[in-house]
């Protein structure tokens, strides 16, 4: 499909032997937070670039808010607030051709421009898959017991689900992995499922086949200073032939690091890293093209045009603004999401004091400043 990105909590402070960026890079545009959105007071969780019209996802007193910027449709209410409370919810994905977004025990399909509901058969740890078949990673009735998870598969866009592991039952087919971080689904149709081992120095990820019933461990290699670090694992995202797995490493030296392989590769090779001043904060990548790629930390935005070994700084937001999302449906169409939170908030749950989206249609040489009057109520 278009493309694929991802969006976490993570550390990104970088180092020089991985990566040409450095925080003196350039400043190629600096377009400042002009026009606040407030029309729907709330903690803006994510924004999907589709085509013209993007749609943005608004957490807010009533529940969910989704709507379509400079779209005549109206916003929709999807769920009462508390079926959103958890971390990674109210995210938009793409499933195949399906735009989903998720909450903590259920999925919304878009349909003809509306949203329809499916039920998760847990609490929500991460979903993946194609237009005719989604994978979800659920945990149990003990919510917060990451041992305890369940694998599920649905052939019909959510309707129901087969279990196909479970990580309490033995012999189990789920790999032993300390903490479950996510499913990835690559272009070629692999299974992959990420996890955190630590205290090994090196990164296993674990490759999916016979329909997720059996799991083949594979440990990617780290340079000599990550041997102490502690290596998390993101899902791998995928556009055309190449898929690349973001790896946060945290420890005396931080990074965000790009393994990558192509359809016709067996293996994974360290890519390159990014460099960033920020010590912690949330994090988003994505892929515009098979070269570019797109990444939102902290107060700056970054781009690279050689597949993520060089970062350039697009831009820097001023104190007390943080990114949240970016996303692109083509090279040269995409969206960014900003906000500044209230005083003592954080990402995960803390309120938004306001927020900021742009647009760009020419590959982020120019953007556009979203207004609340290309917003609509509820």
């Amino acid at each position: 499909m278009r493309r694929r990105f991802l969006a976490g909590l993570g550390f990104l402070v970088g180092f020089g032997f991985l990566t040409t960026a450095c925080g003196s890079a350039p400043v190629v545009a600096t377009p400042p937070p002009v026009s606040l959105i407030s029309r729907i007071p709330g903690r803006p969780t994510s924004v999907f670039e589709v085509g013209r019209h993007p749609w943005v996802a608004v957490l807010t007193a009533r529940g969910l808010v989704v709507q379509q910027i400079g779209s005549h449709q109206r916003a929709q209410v999807l769920t009462p607030r508390s079926s959103f409370a958890c971390v990674g919810s109210g995210r938009f994905q793409e499933l195949g051709s399906d735009l989903v977004v998720t909450g903590c025990r259920s999925v919304w399909l878009l349909e003809h421009h509306r949203w329809r509901k499916s039920s998760l058969p847990g609490l929500m740890s991460s979903l993946a898959g194609t237009t005719y078949q989604w994978w979800a990673l659920a945990y149990g009735a003990a919510a917060g017991d990451l041992q305890q998870v369940t694998l599920w598969r649905s052939q019909n866009d959510g309707a129901t689900w087969q279990r196909v592991a479970r990580s309490a039952l033995r012999p189990s087919a789920l790999p032993e992995a300390e903490i479950k971080t996510g499913l990835g689904l690559a272009s070629s149709g692999d299974l992959w499922l990420t996890g955190i081992l630590f205290g090994e120095g090196h990164i296993q990820i674990f490759h999916g086949t016979e329909n997720g019933t059996r799991w083949q461990p594979l440990q990617l290699s780290v340079p000599h200073a990550w041997s102490e670090a502690e290596l998390e694992p993101y899902p791998p995202i995928s556009l055309g032939r190449l898929t690349y797995l973001p790896v946060l490493v945290e420890g005396p030296q931080q990074a965000l690091a790009l393994y990558r392989k192509s359809d016709t590769s067996p293996s994974w090779t360290l890519y390159g890293a990014l460099m960033s001043p920020i010590e912690s904060a949330p994090w988003s990548l994505a892929l515009a093209s098979a070269r570019t790629l797109w990444v939102a930390v902290g107060r700056t935005l970054w781009v690279s045009r050689d597949r993520g070994r060089k970062w350039t700084r697009v831009w820097r937001l001023p104190l007390g603004w943080q990114w949240i999302a970016v996303t692109f449906s083509t090279p040269r169409n995409g969206t960014v999401l900003a906000v500044r939170w209230e005083a003592h908030a954080n990402a995960a749950f803390g309120p938004a004091r306001a927020y900021a989206l742009w647009t760009t249609a020419d590959a982020g040489a120019t953007w556009q400043t979203v207004t609340s009057a290309m917003l609509s109520r509820p």
